[in-house]
């Protein structure tokens, strides 16, 4: 299914976008827009998630997650994309700061190379947001 795109209303000098230049992509996504790619890519990044670490460590760390949450997600390593799909079911609930430092937490660095599978929906976004953006090249998204 197709994601369509509001306007941003989302600056892109929110107070902690500095720490995630390689994701600025992000910042062109409304917290309505993020909240609909949680719904529909539930499947797709419980199915890159096949460990819990870094990922739901990171998600602990940062407090997007219970303490509880965390215990009873780690305690599934046999299943861990049920547990992982069941985990974004509850965060899709969540306020949208927590869904937006969600995305921000899934696509750093650390988390991109330790599950190869999340390039291609990194890949998706980042097209999705070339499409909807005037202006916007593959250059800008760059590290200086």
């Amino acid at each position: 299914s197709e994601v369509t795109f509001s306007k941003p209303q989302y600056s892109c000098h929110h107070q902690d976008h500095h720490q995630y230049t390689s994701m600025s992509f992000l910042c062109y996504f409304t917290d309505q827009d993020l909240r609909q790619l949680l719904v529909i890519k539930k499947v797709d990044i419980s199915v890159a998630i096949d460990k819990v670490f870094p990922f739901l460590y990171g998600l602990r760390d940062k407090q997007l997650i219970t303490a509880e949450k965390f215990k009873e997600i780690s305690k599934a390593r046999k299943q861990i994309s049920k547990a992982m799909y069941s985990l974004l079911q509850w965060l899709e609930k969540s306020d949208s700061s927590t869904i937006r430092k969600f995305w921000l937490n899934l696509f750093q660095d650390y988390n991109l190379q330790t599950y190869p599978k999340l390039y291609p929906l990194q890949a998706s976004l980042i097209e999705g947001m070339l499409m909807k953006v005037p202006g916007w090249r593959h250059e800008d998204l760059l590290l200086k």
